[in-house]
């Protein structure tokens, strides 16, 4: 049974489709032909997460934020990574950063102001 995730007041950006190993495969061979795909890679970094494989999870927002430094939800999910570990002055700068580039959305003003 997985460990239940921890209460924050910190918003995290859902991705929407299966949690397995098989959909995390099937994304891993797309990114083989679209290497450049900022959804994809993003999509991948969420299922990281869910599957608990921190880690890579990390690494694989930073990859899409490599790529698209305004990417709303790796900054978000990132952010949260770094708030529940802690982390608080380095989430701080992410939700900086996308409340900066995504001002109409409020949930960055929500997780830069908890």
């Amino acid at each position: 049974m997985p460990a239940p995730k921890p209460a924050t007041l910190a918003i995290h950006i859902e991705c929407t489709g299966n949690v397995t190993e098989d959909a995390l495969a099937q994304i891993e061979a797309a990114l083989e032909t679209h290497t450049e795909a900022v959804d994809l890679r993003f999509a991948r970094a969420c299922l990281l997460e869910e599957l608990g494989r921190l880690t890579r999870a990390r690494g694989a927002y930073k990859g899409v934020l490599a790529r698209d430094a305004t990417h709303f939800g790796a900054l978000m999910n990132l952010g949260t990574m770094l708030y529940l570990e802690g982390r608080r002055p380095e989430a701080r700068i992410l939700y900086q950063q996308a409340t900066q580039h995504h001002p109409a959305d409020a949930n960055g003003f929500v997780n830069l102001g908890n």
